[in-house]
């Protein structure tokens, strides 16, 4: 155990304004056993030579300086970019979003599980345009107010398990989303301003309680490729609930029936991945056995007493999984030998570094 006497030099050398003091503070002290408990009984939150300790996951201990660490933000190295990306700063501040976190200038922001009730202000004074928003298990019910439109670029919005009622008309100005999600919330309806979302690719609304009327809105996203609606009840789903090019859908648990189905027939060229597990479901049509590009079927949980004819022996193409998945085998095509496979870009980097050395000798 530390000695107070030694824990009182540790918090000399914290006190100081010297970044080489702080470092080897916590240098010391990562060997004292529940150092950094103490640390939080010494001091609060905002203290600047601690906001490391709420940025960073893993790890908690400094490699460089701690006053550079804030000031340009939480970083992310690539391989081929180095940039500021990501903030993750989830399930952090349960008391509110302090004013320093302005000075972090991230494109990608999680705030998800920090009980907040609105879109946080201090996002408008970040200097890098925000391409990412993660606010999911929060406690917002309304989005997008008109304070929040400064998040115009946005291309990833999660606002998922927040107990959401209502979007709002100004979700229409958010033109960049490619990707929304809005699973586990109370939607009954939404806005029609959803169709100028004209480059969204992937929508989520899992876990709500919407009906096949309110799904009319999306059909007109004619680039929506991906769309989950499980746990919804869509009986008496028709063709023009649906967006056109549709090629992966959830409909899991949504109450169809039989006749339900001919609403897909449209998107039996498009799809890839179909979920209709949990269901009312007495029979596969068999109009889907001609889907050229479908991959994965599944429809477990479902009444049916008798598989498909076009899933036994006779088609080698379909193979019937153990959890009730029926599953396309693709054919492997065969390479042609007599054309030589091109070299990747570490080969040639090794075969220009032999020479090199071969004519330095």
């Amino acid at each position: 155990m530390i000695s107070q006497e030694e824990l009182n030099k540790l918090k000399l050398l914290l006190d100081s304004k010297s970044e080489e003091n702080i470092e080897l503070a916590f240098i010391i002290g990562k060997g004292i056993p529940n150092f950094k408990q103490k640390l939080w009984e010494m001091y609060p939150r905002s203290e600047l030579h601690f906001k490391y300790l709420l940025l960073r996951k893993g790890d908690p201990w400094p490699c460089r300086g701690l006053k550079d660490y804030f000031i340009k933000g939480y970083h992310h190295y690539s391989a081929y970019r180095k940039t500021i990306y990501k903030a993750d700063l989830g399930c952090k501040f349960y008391g509110g979003m302090p004013d320093w976190l302005e000075h972090i200038n991230a494109e990608s922001w999680v705030l998800s599980g920090n009980r907040l009730h609105h879109c946080p202000t201090f996002l408008s004074r970040v200097e890098r345009t925000i391409l990412s928003l993660n606010l999911r298990s929060n406690q917002i019910e309304t989005f997008p107010l008109k304070e929040d439109l400064f998040l115009n670029k946005l291309e990833y919005l999660n606002l998922g398990n927040n107990g959401l009622k209502k979007l709002t008309p100004e979700i229409g100005e958010l033109t960049g989303l490619t990707q929304l999600i809005l699973r586990d919330n109370y939607l009954e309806e939404l806005p029609t301003e959803l169709q100028k979302l004209r480059s969204l690719k992937l929508l989520s609304l899992c876990n709500n309680n919407l009906t096949p009327n309110t799904l009319t809105v999306i059909a007109s996203i004619k680039q929506l490729q991906f769309l989950a609606l499980n746990n919804n009840v869509l009986t008496k789903l028709k063709a023009d609930h649906l967006p056109p090019y549709t090629g992966y859908l959830y409909l899991r648990n949504t109450g169809l029936e039989d006749q339900d189905l001919e609403a897909l027939r449209h998107l039996k060229d498009k799809l890839y991945i179909l979920d209709l597990s949990h269901n009312k479901l007495t029979q596969i049509p068999d109009w889907l056995k001609d889907a050229k590009n479908l991959l994965q079927l599944f429809f477990d949980g479902n009444p049916i007493q008798t598989l498909p004819d076009w899933s036994n022996d006779d088609d080698p193409d379909w193979i019937l999984k153990e959890d009730y998945r029926l599953e396309r085998i693709r054919k492997n095509r065969q390479r042609n030998t007599s054309e030589k496979k091109k070299p990747s870009r570490l080969q040639s980097w090794f075969k220009s570094l032999k020479t090199y050395l071969k004519k330095t000798k």
